[in-house]
């Protein structure tokens, strides 16, 4: 059996988790040029955009337009093909996910907030048209208001966010301001096994405080992705870092 590099094993992973409107995106979304059976062969890709409004769904609520548009092979401009998703019909993250990823070329997964999370509101950030890459790389968007939804999230996952690899959880330390009915959670958060709990912290403070605090010996192995969530009634600023190492497999 092939030895991991103990440089890796070692090191130590830390991620941040802040509050605030241009902080934790929800959603990643990417599009792949590959062809689809079916498709006319005359009929290209130009560009492919994603655009989000709060309050333009049913019901004045969340709007998530996909944009595909197409050239001749000439590049005379064909049709545009939109595809709108309501946060009143796709009322989770998980179900915005999958219909996202039932249309042709795209692929999209969660990051800094729980499958299960509330798409039926207005309670996130307008997006204007902006292009999606197509290189493989995602585009992150879907960030909540801030004003209206006073939960923090960070998603971590081994490799990355959205993986299941298993890694040591070394610590948790932060400030916060605002800490009324302060807690804090720790879960594994997958897109088929649903979440589950694996740790609570019934209180948060304002100063510099550890909720977890271990070496490399004592910390517990988790297999990913966990999902870190802070809240508190009347929270306004917080900054957390969560520290963890890869698992020896």
């Amino acid at each position: 059996m092939e030895m991991m590099n103990r440089s890796i094993l070692e090191e130590v992973r830390v991620d941040r988790m802040q509050f605030g409107d241009a902080q934790q995106p929800c959603l990643a979304i990417a599009y792949s040029l590959a062809g689809v059976a079916g498709e006319d062969p005359t009929s290209q890709v130009d560009k492919v955009t994603v655009t989000i409004a709060p309050t333009g769904g049913t019901g004045s609520k969340l709007l998530i337009s996909l944009n595909v548009y197409r050239v001749t092979e000439t590049g005379a401009t064909l049709s545009t093909t939109t595809t709108s998703i309501n946060g009143a019909t796709y009322t989770t993250l998980k179900s915005i996910i999958a219909k996202i990823n039932s249309v042709a070329g795209f692929t999209a997964w969660a990051l800094h907030c729980p499958h299960a999370k509330s798409t039926d509101s207005d309670d996130f950030i307008t997006l204007a048209e902006t292009e999606v890459r197509v290189d493989g790389q995602p585009l992150e968007c879907l960030y909540r208001d801030a004003s209206e939804d006073l939960y923090v999230y960070a998603r971590i996952g081994n490799p990355t966010a959205r993986d299941s690899g298993r890694m040591r959880l070394l610590g948790i330390n932060g400030t916060q301001t605002g800490v009324t009915v302060g807690t804090m959670k720790v879960s594994r958060d997958d897109y088929d096994e649903g979440n589950v709990p694996l740790l609570s912290f019934p209180s948060v403070t304002a100063t510099e405080s550890s909720h977890l605090d271990h070496d490399m010996l004592k910390a517990a192995t988790y297999r990913g992705p966990l999902l870190v969530e802070l809240y508190a009634s009347d929270l306004s600023v917080s900054d957390t870092k969560i520290r963890t190492m890869q698992a020896e497999y």
